[in-house]
């Protein structure tokens, strides 16, 4: 009698054990993902902007994202940016209307109005009409208010304030906001 009560748990025993090791063996796994090539600390650091341009089919504006290493954004993100607009766009169906020869004297951050002081080629390379200017304008300004510290811009030429595109009725003596 003892003999059968032993080996009755002997078998049970082994029936759970066959049966536990075919469940775990069956189970599918989880596979570790093994890349084919490192990630280095730059393309950690990498983020997109929103950059603005003119499209050369109707003349909106439109975005461009750029990837850039966000390392480059932490001296001065407001130069930054808007060198990158001065320098044009990758898009061959966007252009950049930044005029010509522009330099970038500096800006800087007064509350949430971005000052942006630009070379007096800002104003008198400027071609086009009022859609033309405007577009200038909002390039500039929808870029930096992309930055949720900025939520006005103020131009200035040559360290002054000036009259803008006054053929037009576009004064750089207001501040801009946002245009969608």
């Amino acid at each position: 009698m003892k003999r059968i009560i032993i080996l009755s748990i002997l078998i049970i025993s082994l029936i759970s054990v066959f049966s536990y090791l075919v469940v775990v063996n069956t189970e599918p796994k989880e596979e570790e993902y093994i890349p084919e090539e490192e990630i280095s600390d730059k393309d950690l650091r990498n983020t997109i902007v929103s950059l603005y341009f003119e499209t050369t089919q109707n003349g909106d504006i439109q975005t461009e994202a750029r990837l850039i290493d966000s390392k480059d954004l932490l001296d001065d993100p407001y130069s930054y940016l808007i060198n990158l607009l001065i320098e044009g766009p990758k898009n061959d169906n966007l252009r950049k209307n930044i005029p010509e020869g522009t330099k970038l004297n500096g800006t800087f951050l007064l509350g949430e109005c971005l000052v942006v002081d630009f070379s007096k080629e800002f104003l008198e390379n400027s071609k086009g009409d009022a859609l033309q200017k405007s577009n200038i304008i909002y390039s500039i300004v929808n870029t930096v208010t992309e930055l949720k510290e900025v939520s006005r811009v103020k131009i200035l030429i040559d360290g002054e304030e000036s009259d803008g595109y006054s053929d037009v009725g576009i004064s750089f003596k207001e501040e801009f906001i946002r245009k969608n």
